[in-house]
């Protein structure tokens, strides 16, 4: 399982993410990066479900589109274009989700999946039918933040977890998104998933560029087999990663 958390600010956006790749049947096969960065555009592409669908959707989409504004605009001209690209790479089920800077709108996200995966009993028309459909390669925004998977209530008031502001501190928030992270090890999954961990990267997208850097290794983490972290003592977590203190308000030249 993949955890993915996109957080926008006021002039850039992070991608945080975990390190372990999973193999069905096989745990966690390696731990490794899943963010491909498109330097140019600005930008960056993750996603969850199939784990080379990143790394092959990046570098064409790239040649395909010179900027990120560009790729916005013309994705509808272009999906017959990108579905064809799609079947040459023979990909399971992906979500791609992607993040960069607008020229116009600033920073934002958005994801598309490459295939639909209707629930069980469900009709094709049944699905299109809802307000909630999604076709394949239908390009579609995100809100400011979002992440998966999304940690229950219970374990958010455990961790006294107050939410991302889009206003944030920058420091304020990449601690928030390390918080996040943590939940989302935390929570219960099923016999033979691989589970969250390695370590997080951090993608963060502004006007001038892209930067990763990566922090918080969890060193009990082994491959092979599912990931299974002890629980958290929230309060001591609270005393060994101390919030951030706010940076000086900005103020207004007259």
């Amino acid at each position: 399982m993949t955890a993915a958390i996109v957080a926008k600010q006021r002039d850039r956006i992070h991608v945080a993410t975990d390190a372990a790749i999973y193999r069905q049947g096989e745990g966690v096969v390696a731990f490794g990066s899943k963010v491909t960065t498109v330097p140019h555009w600005p930008g960056c592409i993750t996603g969850a479900g199939n784990a080379a669908a990143g790394p092959l959707f990046a570098p064409a989409l790239g040649r395909l589109f010179s900027t990120w504004d560009s790729m916005i605009e013309g994705w509808t001209n272009a999906i017959q274009e990108i579905e064809t690209l799609a079947g040459a790479f023979e990909l399971s089920h992906a979500t791609i989700i992607m993040a960069g800077i607008s020229g116009k709108r600033g920073p934002e996200s958005y994801t598309f999946q490459t295939t639909l995966t209707l629930p069980p009993g469900t009709t094709a028309e049944e699905a299109a039918a809802s307000e909630y459909y999604q076709a394949p390669f239908a390009l579609v925004k995100l809100p400011d933040h979002i992440c998966t998977p999304v940690p229950p209530p219970t374990m958010s008031i455990a961790a006294t977890f107050e939410g991302i502001a889009v206003n944030d501190d920058p420091d304020v928030c990449v601690w928030s998104l390390r918080k996040v992270l943590e939940m989302q090890r935390q929570m219960p999954l099923p016999d033979g998933v691989g589970g969250i961990g390695g370590w997080v990267e951090l993608t963060t997208v502004s006007a001038e560029g892209v930067t990763q850097r990566t922090f918080r290794p969890w060193p009990e983490d082994k491959i092979g087999g599912p990931l299974r972290p002890k629980p958290i003592n929230w309060p001591r977590w609270h005393i060994e990663n101390p919030k951030p203190k706010r940076g000086p308000a900005l103020q207004v030249v007259k």
